[in-house]
């Protein structure tokens, strides 16, 4: 236990620099975390319309041609249903330390992916990352809650 005020300084200081080397840790934790709940996400079948007939347009009029592995839509409001789970494979994240911590990245590099979020004038949005973050926020405080605490713990049995 510090005795001095500059004894308490120096803890509390050695406990924010363990807080800082931890971080990215903490943080591909999380990464980790949102990836497989993202999986999750995109891997729930769909609710919406059955489709076996592939379609084409000529002229403005659509027609049905050739047969299909049935493919089961989403239903507005739902996450995009499977089809051949190239949209949940291109979900990554990525962690780099910084000068005051730690930053992670979390996204797609899929163009469809936008469209599907946010949806288009013809068709209604089919929300997966938003409700993945939102679900993250209690993990992001849950591990950076705890992996202070260890680091704090760890600091004090240094001593």
């Amino acid at each position: 236990m510090p005795t001095t005020g500059r004894e308490a300084a120096d803890n509390i200081a050695a406990v924010l620099r363990a807080g800082r080397a931890g971080l990215p840790r903490d943080l591909n934790e999380v990464g980790v975390s949102m990836l497989n709940d993202m999986t999750l996400t995109l891997s729930k079948p769909g609710r919406g319309n059955l489709y076996t007939t592939r379609f084409f347009t000529r002229r403005g009029v659509t027609r049905p041609w050739g047969t299909r592995v049935p493919h089961r839509a989403s239903a507005p409001g739902d996450p995009p249903a499977p089809d051949t789970g190239r949209l949940r494979a291109s979900y990554t994240f990525s962690t780099a330390r910084t000068p005051v911590g730690a930053d992670m990245v979390f996204g797609t590099g899929d163009e469809k992916a936008k469209l599907l979020e946010y949806g288009t004038s013809k068709m209604a949005p089919r929300p997966h990352l938003r409700p993945v973050v939102a679900r993250a926020h209690a993990v992001i405080r849950r591990f950076i809650a705890r992996g202070g605490e260890n680091r704090e713990r760890a600091q004090s049995a240094r001593r």
